[in-house]
């Protein structure tokens, strides 16, 4: 009856209810990858991203090729890495004539954001593109390769 109220409330675009009623299904069964991406999904419409987040680390320890989960978190991780570069990129061109050292800090900044949000991201989407020919998650995989390379010359 709960699933079915969820998936009537969901359907309905009724968010919060839907929400409550797969959060009440989790507490019955707190490891059903369905109901957590569905979960998720609410969160998501109910503008909850960290809580979403969360809860896509949580799918993919259960199944750690589950498609809506690493669609998430690619473009979550993706979507984060790009701020950050571009606060990088902005708070480099402030300086007028920078020094070496600067420089270096810059290319390091770099280097890490490549190292921990676009690399989470490509994990992630190269699961997409195995599971599910998307073109948008290739397009992405090749601006993070395009990103790779800048990073590294």
């Amino acid at each position: 009856m709960g699933r079915e109220l969820a998936a009537y409330y969901k359907k309905s675009r009724s968010y919060d209810k839907a929400y409550l009623f797969y959060k009440e299904l989790l507490q019955k069964s707190p490891n059903d990858v369905n109901c957590l991406v569905s979960c998720a999904e609410m969160e998501v419409c109910r503008g909850r991203e960290s809580e979403a987040l969360e809860t896509y680390r949580k799918v993919l320890s259960l199944d750690a090729d589950n498609l809506a989960a690493n669609i998430f978190l690619g473009n979550y991780y993706y979507l984060m890495a790009e701020q950050e570069k571009k606060k990088l990129e902005s708070d480099y061109k402030k300086l007028s004539s920078p020094t070496k050292m600067q420089y270096a800090r810059y290319r390091d900044g770099l280097s890490k954001l490549f190292a921990t949000g676009y690399e989470k991201a490509r994990s992630s989407l190269q699961k997409v593109v195995l599971r599910f020919p998307s073109t948008e998650a290739q397009k992405t995989l090749d601006k993070i390769l395009r990103i790779e390379k800048e990073v590294n010359r």
